[in-house]
């Protein structure tokens, strides 16, 4: 087993010569289906990176059988270029991408890619991306994994964080917490059996799928609060919003969904 390996980047400057890779791995797992990574951690904190392309793992696996629990979290930093995950499996079709996690905070900003957990060749669960603080993604891609068939990964939009999106696909759960004002700049991409965009919830508190009786097809996102937030929708073309919440400018290019109290909201991307 590889654990408990942190690797911490603070105050620091890191650069790249000409277009070289950067690779920042917490703990690394090559050549052999019996090891696993766990518990690994990455954390990038008020630093500079001057690199065309980096790529931030908590933990990767070159042929291991399982990535779990392991952690990346980006504070203070700005990221540009490259791919931010929780864990990656390169070339492994069978190793287990589970329970990884992502924490986007303070005043960072984000414009690459982000995985919670990211399997190349098969399929990552009950992974997580969290948004907090001041941070900005608003030209982040943020992904539930990699195909859309991945079970209980979840995108945390935390309470006291406010901002815009700049795109989301292939989560089964999104937590919109309480008072939490997002923006979304492009149509959300349901994963390949539903997204739940629970509003007023952060991560940790109990998921209510009621009402969420059969698998939705790719655009169509239930909503269901137990608070009071608001979510819009920019450019995102013709939208159908159905239920009893309070909806402004339909017609136009954004849409403003305000829930408060509402059991259960169906918006259908068409």
């Amino acid at each position: 087993t590889i654990s408990g390996n942190n690797v911490i980047v603070d105050r620091a400057t890191l650069k790249t010569i000409d277009d070289y890779y950067l690779q920042i791995i917490g703990g690394l797992v090559q050549g052999s289906n019996q090891l696993i990574a766990e518990g690994n951690y990455v954390k990038i904190e008020n630093a500079v990176l001057d690199t065309n392309n980096v790529g931030i793992y908590g933990a990767e696996s070159r042929g291991g059988s399982s990535l779990e629990k392991n952690q990346v979290e980006i504070k203070n930093t700005d990221i540009k270029y490259g791919e931010i995950a929780g864990a990656r499996s390169r070339d492994n079709d069978d190793t287990q991408v589970n329970g990884n996690s992502v924490t986007i905070d303070g005043d960072s900003k984000i414009s690459c890619d982000v995985y919670g957990g990211l399997n190349e060749t098969g399929i990552a669960s009950y992974n997580s991306i969290n948004i907090k603080g001041n941070a900005d993604v608003s030209e982040a891609r943020l992904h539930g994994d990699n195909g859309g068939a991945g079970t209980g990964n979840t995108l945390n939009l935390e309470t006291g964080w406010n901002g815009v999106v700049g795109s989301v696909d292939n989560f089964n759960i999104i937590n919109v917490g309480e008072g939490v004002e997002a923006t979304f700049k492009a149509p959300i991409v349901a994963n390949e059996q539903n997204t739940v965009i629970n509003i007023g919830k952060d991560d940790g508190e109990d998921v209510d799928e009621e009402g969420v009786k059969e698998s939705l097809l790719i655009g169509q996102i239930v909503t269901e609060e137990t608070g009071s937030s608001s979510l819009n929708f920019i450019n995102g073309g013709a939208w159908k919003v159905t239920g009893k919440s309070n909806v402004s400018n339909l017609q136009g290019d954004t849409v403003t969904i305000n829930v408060d109290k509402v059991e259960e909201n169906l918006v259908t991307i068409t």
